[in-house]
């Protein structure tokens, strides 16, 4: 369950600090605001008119939908959770699932209407937001919380139906590259994690050296820029009545910040996908689809977690490599209203030899050294690809969570044996093992830390 911070300290803002409930709300609302300003690099303007020219052509007849039936709305409602907390219309997933007959049937019309007439009811477009501390950030700062929109039931139901005709045009046109692996089907955060390690100890054996950039994207689910994704979907030659519809959901919306004891007052969301949403993720893939690729690089992307990698003998050669591909990457992001964060973008060379340091990328004017370590996907890479790092930090943590429980899983607990197991395999094993497969060539000595 999406629970707001249970108690949240005074909060430090620009105006002094603030005590009372409401007022953390509003000061969290005003934060949460900044996030959703686009980059206005470009104006946007060309693209924008051939929205509204391609609108009003196709507008002005009556399109084709793909009629919902209540045994397909039926498979949407059972898929939700129970603890799941409610949005802004307070209905209970559970109420939603045990539906009469009638009431399937009202709401497949419902969801029909809304497909057949190209438009998201307002009330609907309103988010409740719950504000989620950020493990290890201040938590006197607003900027040190995450944003998670609870969306009405009826409205994810809905959500879903289109959901699953976005993904049916997806794949019968193979538009999300194969370099995208977040929120996707049979894909984790494992997949992108083993590419460049495995090149990297392949390249290894060839005396080559590896440069990895991890490039950050500041606010990315919350900056789309909307007039940008609806062109896109118009290239790529989705359905009109999609078209519309994913645009009547994304303009107009309004959230409000919800805690434990107060609420802020309603605002415009004037950019980005809601965040905690059905149709947040999949329409964010969409929306960086087509960022450049190089022939003398790799690209990868989980999500947000943009990376580019390559090989060589030379760190020059790297070097230039990455450098063009990245100034290519900057070039797309100002084109499409994002922001790369250069201050937490980062790059390293990975390698058995001593770097020169001659060789430097460039971001935006500021220069990218090459660091000695870095986190990705939750795996820390470090010269020359030991995992000392890894395992060391992976032990650490699992040993605090395990002196936690002791009390439950020492010998002179009443738990049982078996319970104590089922303790461990939900609560420290999967510290010890996540994404293993990725660095599954450790030594001995690293090894031995986990035991």
């Amino acid at each position: 369950t999406n629970a707001p911070t249970a108690t949240m300290p005074p909060l430090e803002t620009p105006g002094g600090i603030v005590v009372d409930s409401e007022e953390k709300a509003n000061a969290l609302a005003d934060q949460f605001e900044t996030n959703h300003r686009i980059c206005d690099e470009n104006d946007g303007q060309i693209i924008e008119e051939e929205i509204r020219q391609y609108l009003n052509i196709h507008t002005a007849h009556p399109q084709q939908f793909e009629i919902a039936r209540p045994k397909e709305i039926k498979t949407y409602t059972n898929t939700f959770k129970n603890t799941k907390s409610p949005g802004p219309d307070n209905i209970q997933n559970i109420l939603l699932k045990n539906l009469t007959k009638k009431g399937l049937i009202l709401l497949t019309r419902l969801a029909n209407q809304i497909l057949k007439q190209e438009y998201f009811p307002q009330a609907w477009k309103a988010g409740k937001t719950v504000p989620i501390h950020k493990t290890g950030k201040p938590q006197h700062l607003p900027a040190s919380y995450r944003p998670i929109t609870l969306l009405n039931t009826m409205s994810k139901t809905v959500e879903k139906a289109i959901l699953t005709r976005i993904k049916r045009h997806l794949t019968d046109h193979s538009i999300i590259p194969n370099s995208q692996y977040g929120f996707r089907e049979n894909h984790s955060t494992v997949h992108p994690l083993c590419r460049p390690i495995e090149s990297t100890i392949v390249n290894f054996n060839q005396h080559k050296h590896t440069g990895v950039i991890l490039i950050d994207l500041e606010k990315a689910f919350d900056s789309i820029w909307t007039a940008g994704l609806i062109y896109k979907l118009i290239k790529l030659k989705f359905p009109t009545y999609l078209i519309n519809t994913i645009s009547s959901y994304l303009t107009n919306r309004t959230s409000y910040v919800f805690t434990n004891r107060g609420r802020s007052t309603a605002r415009m969301v004037p950019a980005g996908v809601p965040q905690g949403s059905i149709l947040g993720p999949v329409l964010f893939n969409i929306y960086i689809h087509d960022l450049p690729e190089q022939p003398t690089t790799t690209l990868l992307a989980y999500a947000d977690d943009i990376t580019v990698f390559a090989s060589s003998r030379s760190e020059k050669h790297i070097t230039r490599h990455l450098q063009t591909h990245l100034d290519s990457i900057a070039n797309y992001c100002k084109q499409w209203k994002l922001k790369i964060s250069s201050s937490k973008t980062e790059a390293i060379l990975l390698t058995r030899r001593k770097i020169t340091g001659r060789y430097k990328l460039q971001l935006e004017g500021r220069e990218l050294m090459w660091v000695p370590h870095v986190k990705y996907l939750g795996v820390t890479l470090e010269r020359p690809l030991k995992f000392r790092r890894h395992t060391s930090n992976v032990a650490l943590q699992a040993k605090r969570i395990k002196n936690i429980l002791l009390p439950l899983l020492n010998k002179n607990s009443p738990l049982h044996a078996d319970l104590k197991l089922t303790i461990y395999k939900q609560l420290i094993r999967p510290i010890l093992t996540y994404a293993s497969a990725s660095w599954i060539t450790i030594a001995l000595a690293n090894r031995l830390k986990l035991q």
